[in-house]
């Protein structure tokens, strides 16, 4: 018969106020191999076919297949995809003059 034993330590477990950034070392003493931001959420935005820097962020998706840093904007309703809603929005910012609505 094979008993569990449990390990206790007399050592509360540190908590994370004091730890410090990429390639010093952390509360526990371990040298940090990552920066801590790759684990923060990722803040998203809404799709503007009016700005360049999202229209090249999208030409650069379409020439490669892949986000270069990862999809940065936010899936809005009625689209499935990400890909579909952004051709959607740029029809409809570039043929405005021309729909008369």
């Amino acid at each position: 018969m094979v008993h569990k034993t449990r390990i206790r330590s007399k050592q509360k477990p540190p908590t994370s106020a004091g730890c410090v950034g990429l390639g010093e070392k952390n509360c526990l003493g371990v040298k940090l191999m990552y920066n801590e931001s790759v684990l923060k959420p990722r803040v998203r935005v809404h799709f503007d076919p009016s700005n360049k820097d999202h229209i090249e962020d999208y030409a650069n998706f379409i020439k490669y297949a892949n986000w270069k840093s990862g999809c940065k904007y936010l899936l809005e309703q009625p689209f499935q995809d990400i890909p579909s809603m952004i051709n959607s929005k740029l029809v409809v910012h570039f043929l405005k003059p021309h729909l008369n609505v």
